[in-house]
């Protein structure tokens, strides 16, 4: 779903779940967003009912006739008085020089045997009525079109944490990648179109803003780092993309769980057994003190399965907050501008028409960094380790440095050569 280049097939298969000290069976994560919205179907009103409903609509007809003007611009002025959707802030008023200025943080972080909130807590309402205005329901729009060519249109809701008075917003990218419009709804009830400021694939984090009218209550970012396992805590979100809002409790399973996103994505992740359904995601995860100190972003599903839902660690989504808000990117992600792809036994067949090889491996589609590579050149070495799948060149790279030198060995009509060049920072479009 987020995937800068070609995933390779066995790591989407195989995708694995692993405790740090147990042995168990490889499970993926899924995440969480909710897949358009779910209308209630309505009785029929009865026989003699609709009769009554036919009069009184021939009677309204016949009002709004008489007084088509006035009535109709009354009637469109109540519309927009009881749900307005405010206008987004311009691209020009996107970031902020200094996000430190704006971002609430934890001021006394010591640890605590009793976890990140310490001794002295809240009651589990006194959470939700702390937060309850700082997180809101997020319904994106996609627009695209079929394999027909007919237009299409999607529908997604989730959730998000207000991070600055200004209007910042954290969510996870998977809500809002790709959307045509984003609508933010307050806990008020307020709704405002929305604008991403910037996002992360490789974190699934983004942060979007609006233009508030109304002062915004912004969460404060406590310590994930102080959390135990455990430790009670609060999640708040818009579970089905319809119940915007809602508080659900339980504790930290573990504070350091590494899995495999079902499309082959590797997280650190909170694990918490508080209830987490579709449209939770980029919902807060909040602990007794009512500090901000997960973003909810993932579950295992399965049929009989429980109690497993995932967080982004507030730690490291702050500093990724911190870039998105200020540059619109993460800085410091060293890129290799290459686009591959992976040729294997199972979908040689359906590239052959395209690329025409009669290998096995991995190609380049574009490279921009290095015009020695061109578009079919075999990459078969990188740094002397050889190269079986797209997903090893990503692995190189994130280990380097933005200004680090790789050498590449390719081949390209039966000739073997090699090139070096150096990685850049990676800049989204």
């Amino acid at each position: 779903m987020y995937e800068h280049k070609e995933p390779n097939e066995q790591n989407l298969n195989s995708g694995a779940f692993s405790a740090s000290s147990e042995s168990e069976q490889p499970r993926t994560a899924e995440y969480v967003f909710s897949h358009g919205r779910m209308r209630e179907k309505k009785p029929a009103p009865r026989k003699g009912v609709r009769f009554l409903y036919a009069i009184l609509a021939c009677l309204l007809c016949s009002v709004i006739a008489f007084g088509a003007g006035f009535g109709g611009a009354f009637l469109a002025l109540q519309l927009d008085e009881e749900d307005p959707v405010y206008d987004p802030p311009a691209d020009n008023d996107l970031h902020h020089p200094n996000p430190d200025e704006i971002i609430e943080e934890e001021t006394d972080p010591d640890p605590s045997v009793y976890g990140s909130a310490g001794e002295e807590a809240f009651a589990i309402s006194g959470v939700a009525r702390l937060v309850q205005d700082s997180v809101v329901v997020i319904d994106a729009t996609i627009e695209g079109s079929s394999l027909m060519g007919i237009p299409v249109t999607a529908t997604s809701s989730g959730s998000g944490v207000i991070i600055a008075e200004e209007g910042y917003i954290v969510t996870c990218n998977h809500v809002v990648a790709d959307a045509t419009s984003i609508i933010v709804t307050l806990n008020s009830g307020t709704k405002y179109e929305a604008v991403v400021a910037g996002y992360d694939e490789r974190s699934d984090l983004a942060v979007i803003r609006i233009d508030p009218k109304e002062k915004l209550t912004a969460a404060k970012h406590g310590t994930s780092a102080h959390l135990v396992v455990g430790e009670q805590v609060v999640a708040v979100g818009n579970p089905l993309g319809t119940l915007g809002g809602t508080v659900t409790d339980g504790i930290i399973s573990s504070t350091a769980r590494e899995i495999v996103m079902a499309d082959g994505k590797e997280m650190t992740l909170l694990q918490t057994n508080a209830a987490i359904n579709q449209g939770n995601s980029g919902g807060g995860l909040f602990n007794l003190d009512g500090h901000l100190i997960g973003i909810v972003n993932a579950k295992y599903a399965a049929e009989g399965v429980e109690g497993l839902a995932f967080a982004i660690p507030s730690d490291y989504a702050l500093e990724i907050e911190k870039d998105l808000i200020q540059y619109g990117y993460v800085r410091g992600i060293p890129d290799a501008g290459l686009e591959t792809i992976d040729i294997t036994i199972e979908n040689y067949h359906k590239y052959y028409p395209y690329f025409q090889v009669t290998e096995l491996g991995v190609y380049v589609v574009n490279s921009t960094f290095c015009k020695d590579l061109i578009n079919k050149d075999r990459i078969l070495e990188i740094n002397g380790v050889t190269i079986i799948s797209s997903s090893q060149i990503e692995e190189i790279v994130s280990e380097c440095r933005v200004g680090d030198t790789i050498t590449v060995l390719a081949s390209r009509d039966g000739d073997t050569f090699s090139v070096s060049f150096l990685l850049q920072e990676y800049v989204p479009d």
